[in-house]
């Protein structure tokens, strides 16, 4: 997803001086932001639309989501919430210390 959106960044936006790449793993969750500042005029999509359903379709796999679009400041945003599966050391504990 973070290489997708670094390639849309430089495929379709104009005059991007700045990318910015956002992890943040929760206790349950995987947050991704990548975020450019290129002008808000895109280039018209020459692609076959693709990238952000791939990245969707992805996401969903890990009951997750993914959204798009322009930043109000100018540039463009792609979001990505995805839910970590339960670690399976922790359950062994949680069992355990149940018994």
């Amino acid at each position: 997803m973070i290489q997708e959106s670094l390639t849309n960044s430089l495929r379709y936006a104009r005059n991007v001086s700045d990318v910015r790449v956002r992890l943040e793993r929760r206790r349950d969750e995987l947050r991704l932001e990548v975020m450019d500042n290129g002008d808000a005029t895109r280039v018209p999509s020459v692609g076959s639309g693709r990238g952000l359903r791939g990245m969707r379709e992805r996401a969903a796999l890990f009951d997750g989501t993914v959204e798009a679009g322009p930043v109000a400041s100018g540039g463009w945003i792609v979001k990505a919430v995805l839910k970590l599966p339960e670690c399976s050391v922790n359950n062994e504990k949680q069992k355990t210390a149940k018994e």
